[in-house]
């Protein structure tokens, strides 16, 4: 068979992902009482999505 695509060694676009953060915060922010579970999910994906950003950041700043 054909291989399979490489999506995990393309950064997604440095915009798509601040979206992604400011909508991730803006569901966060609309639940009027969010339990420790759902904080502690939300922190965990805002940071993940953080470390991708800052990742394609610093590789949209350096030739390839």
């Amino acid at each position: 068979g054909s291989p399979a695509p490489a999506t995990a060694s393309v950064a997604p676009h440095p915009d798509a992902l601040a979206a992604r953060i400011a909508s991730l915060d803006a569901r966060f922010e609309s639940q009027p009482s969010p339990t420790p579970e759902q904080e502690a999910a939300y922190r965990t994906q805002r940071a993940e999505l953080k470390a991708i950003l800052a990742d394609a950041l610093a590789k949209s700043e350096r030739p390839a």
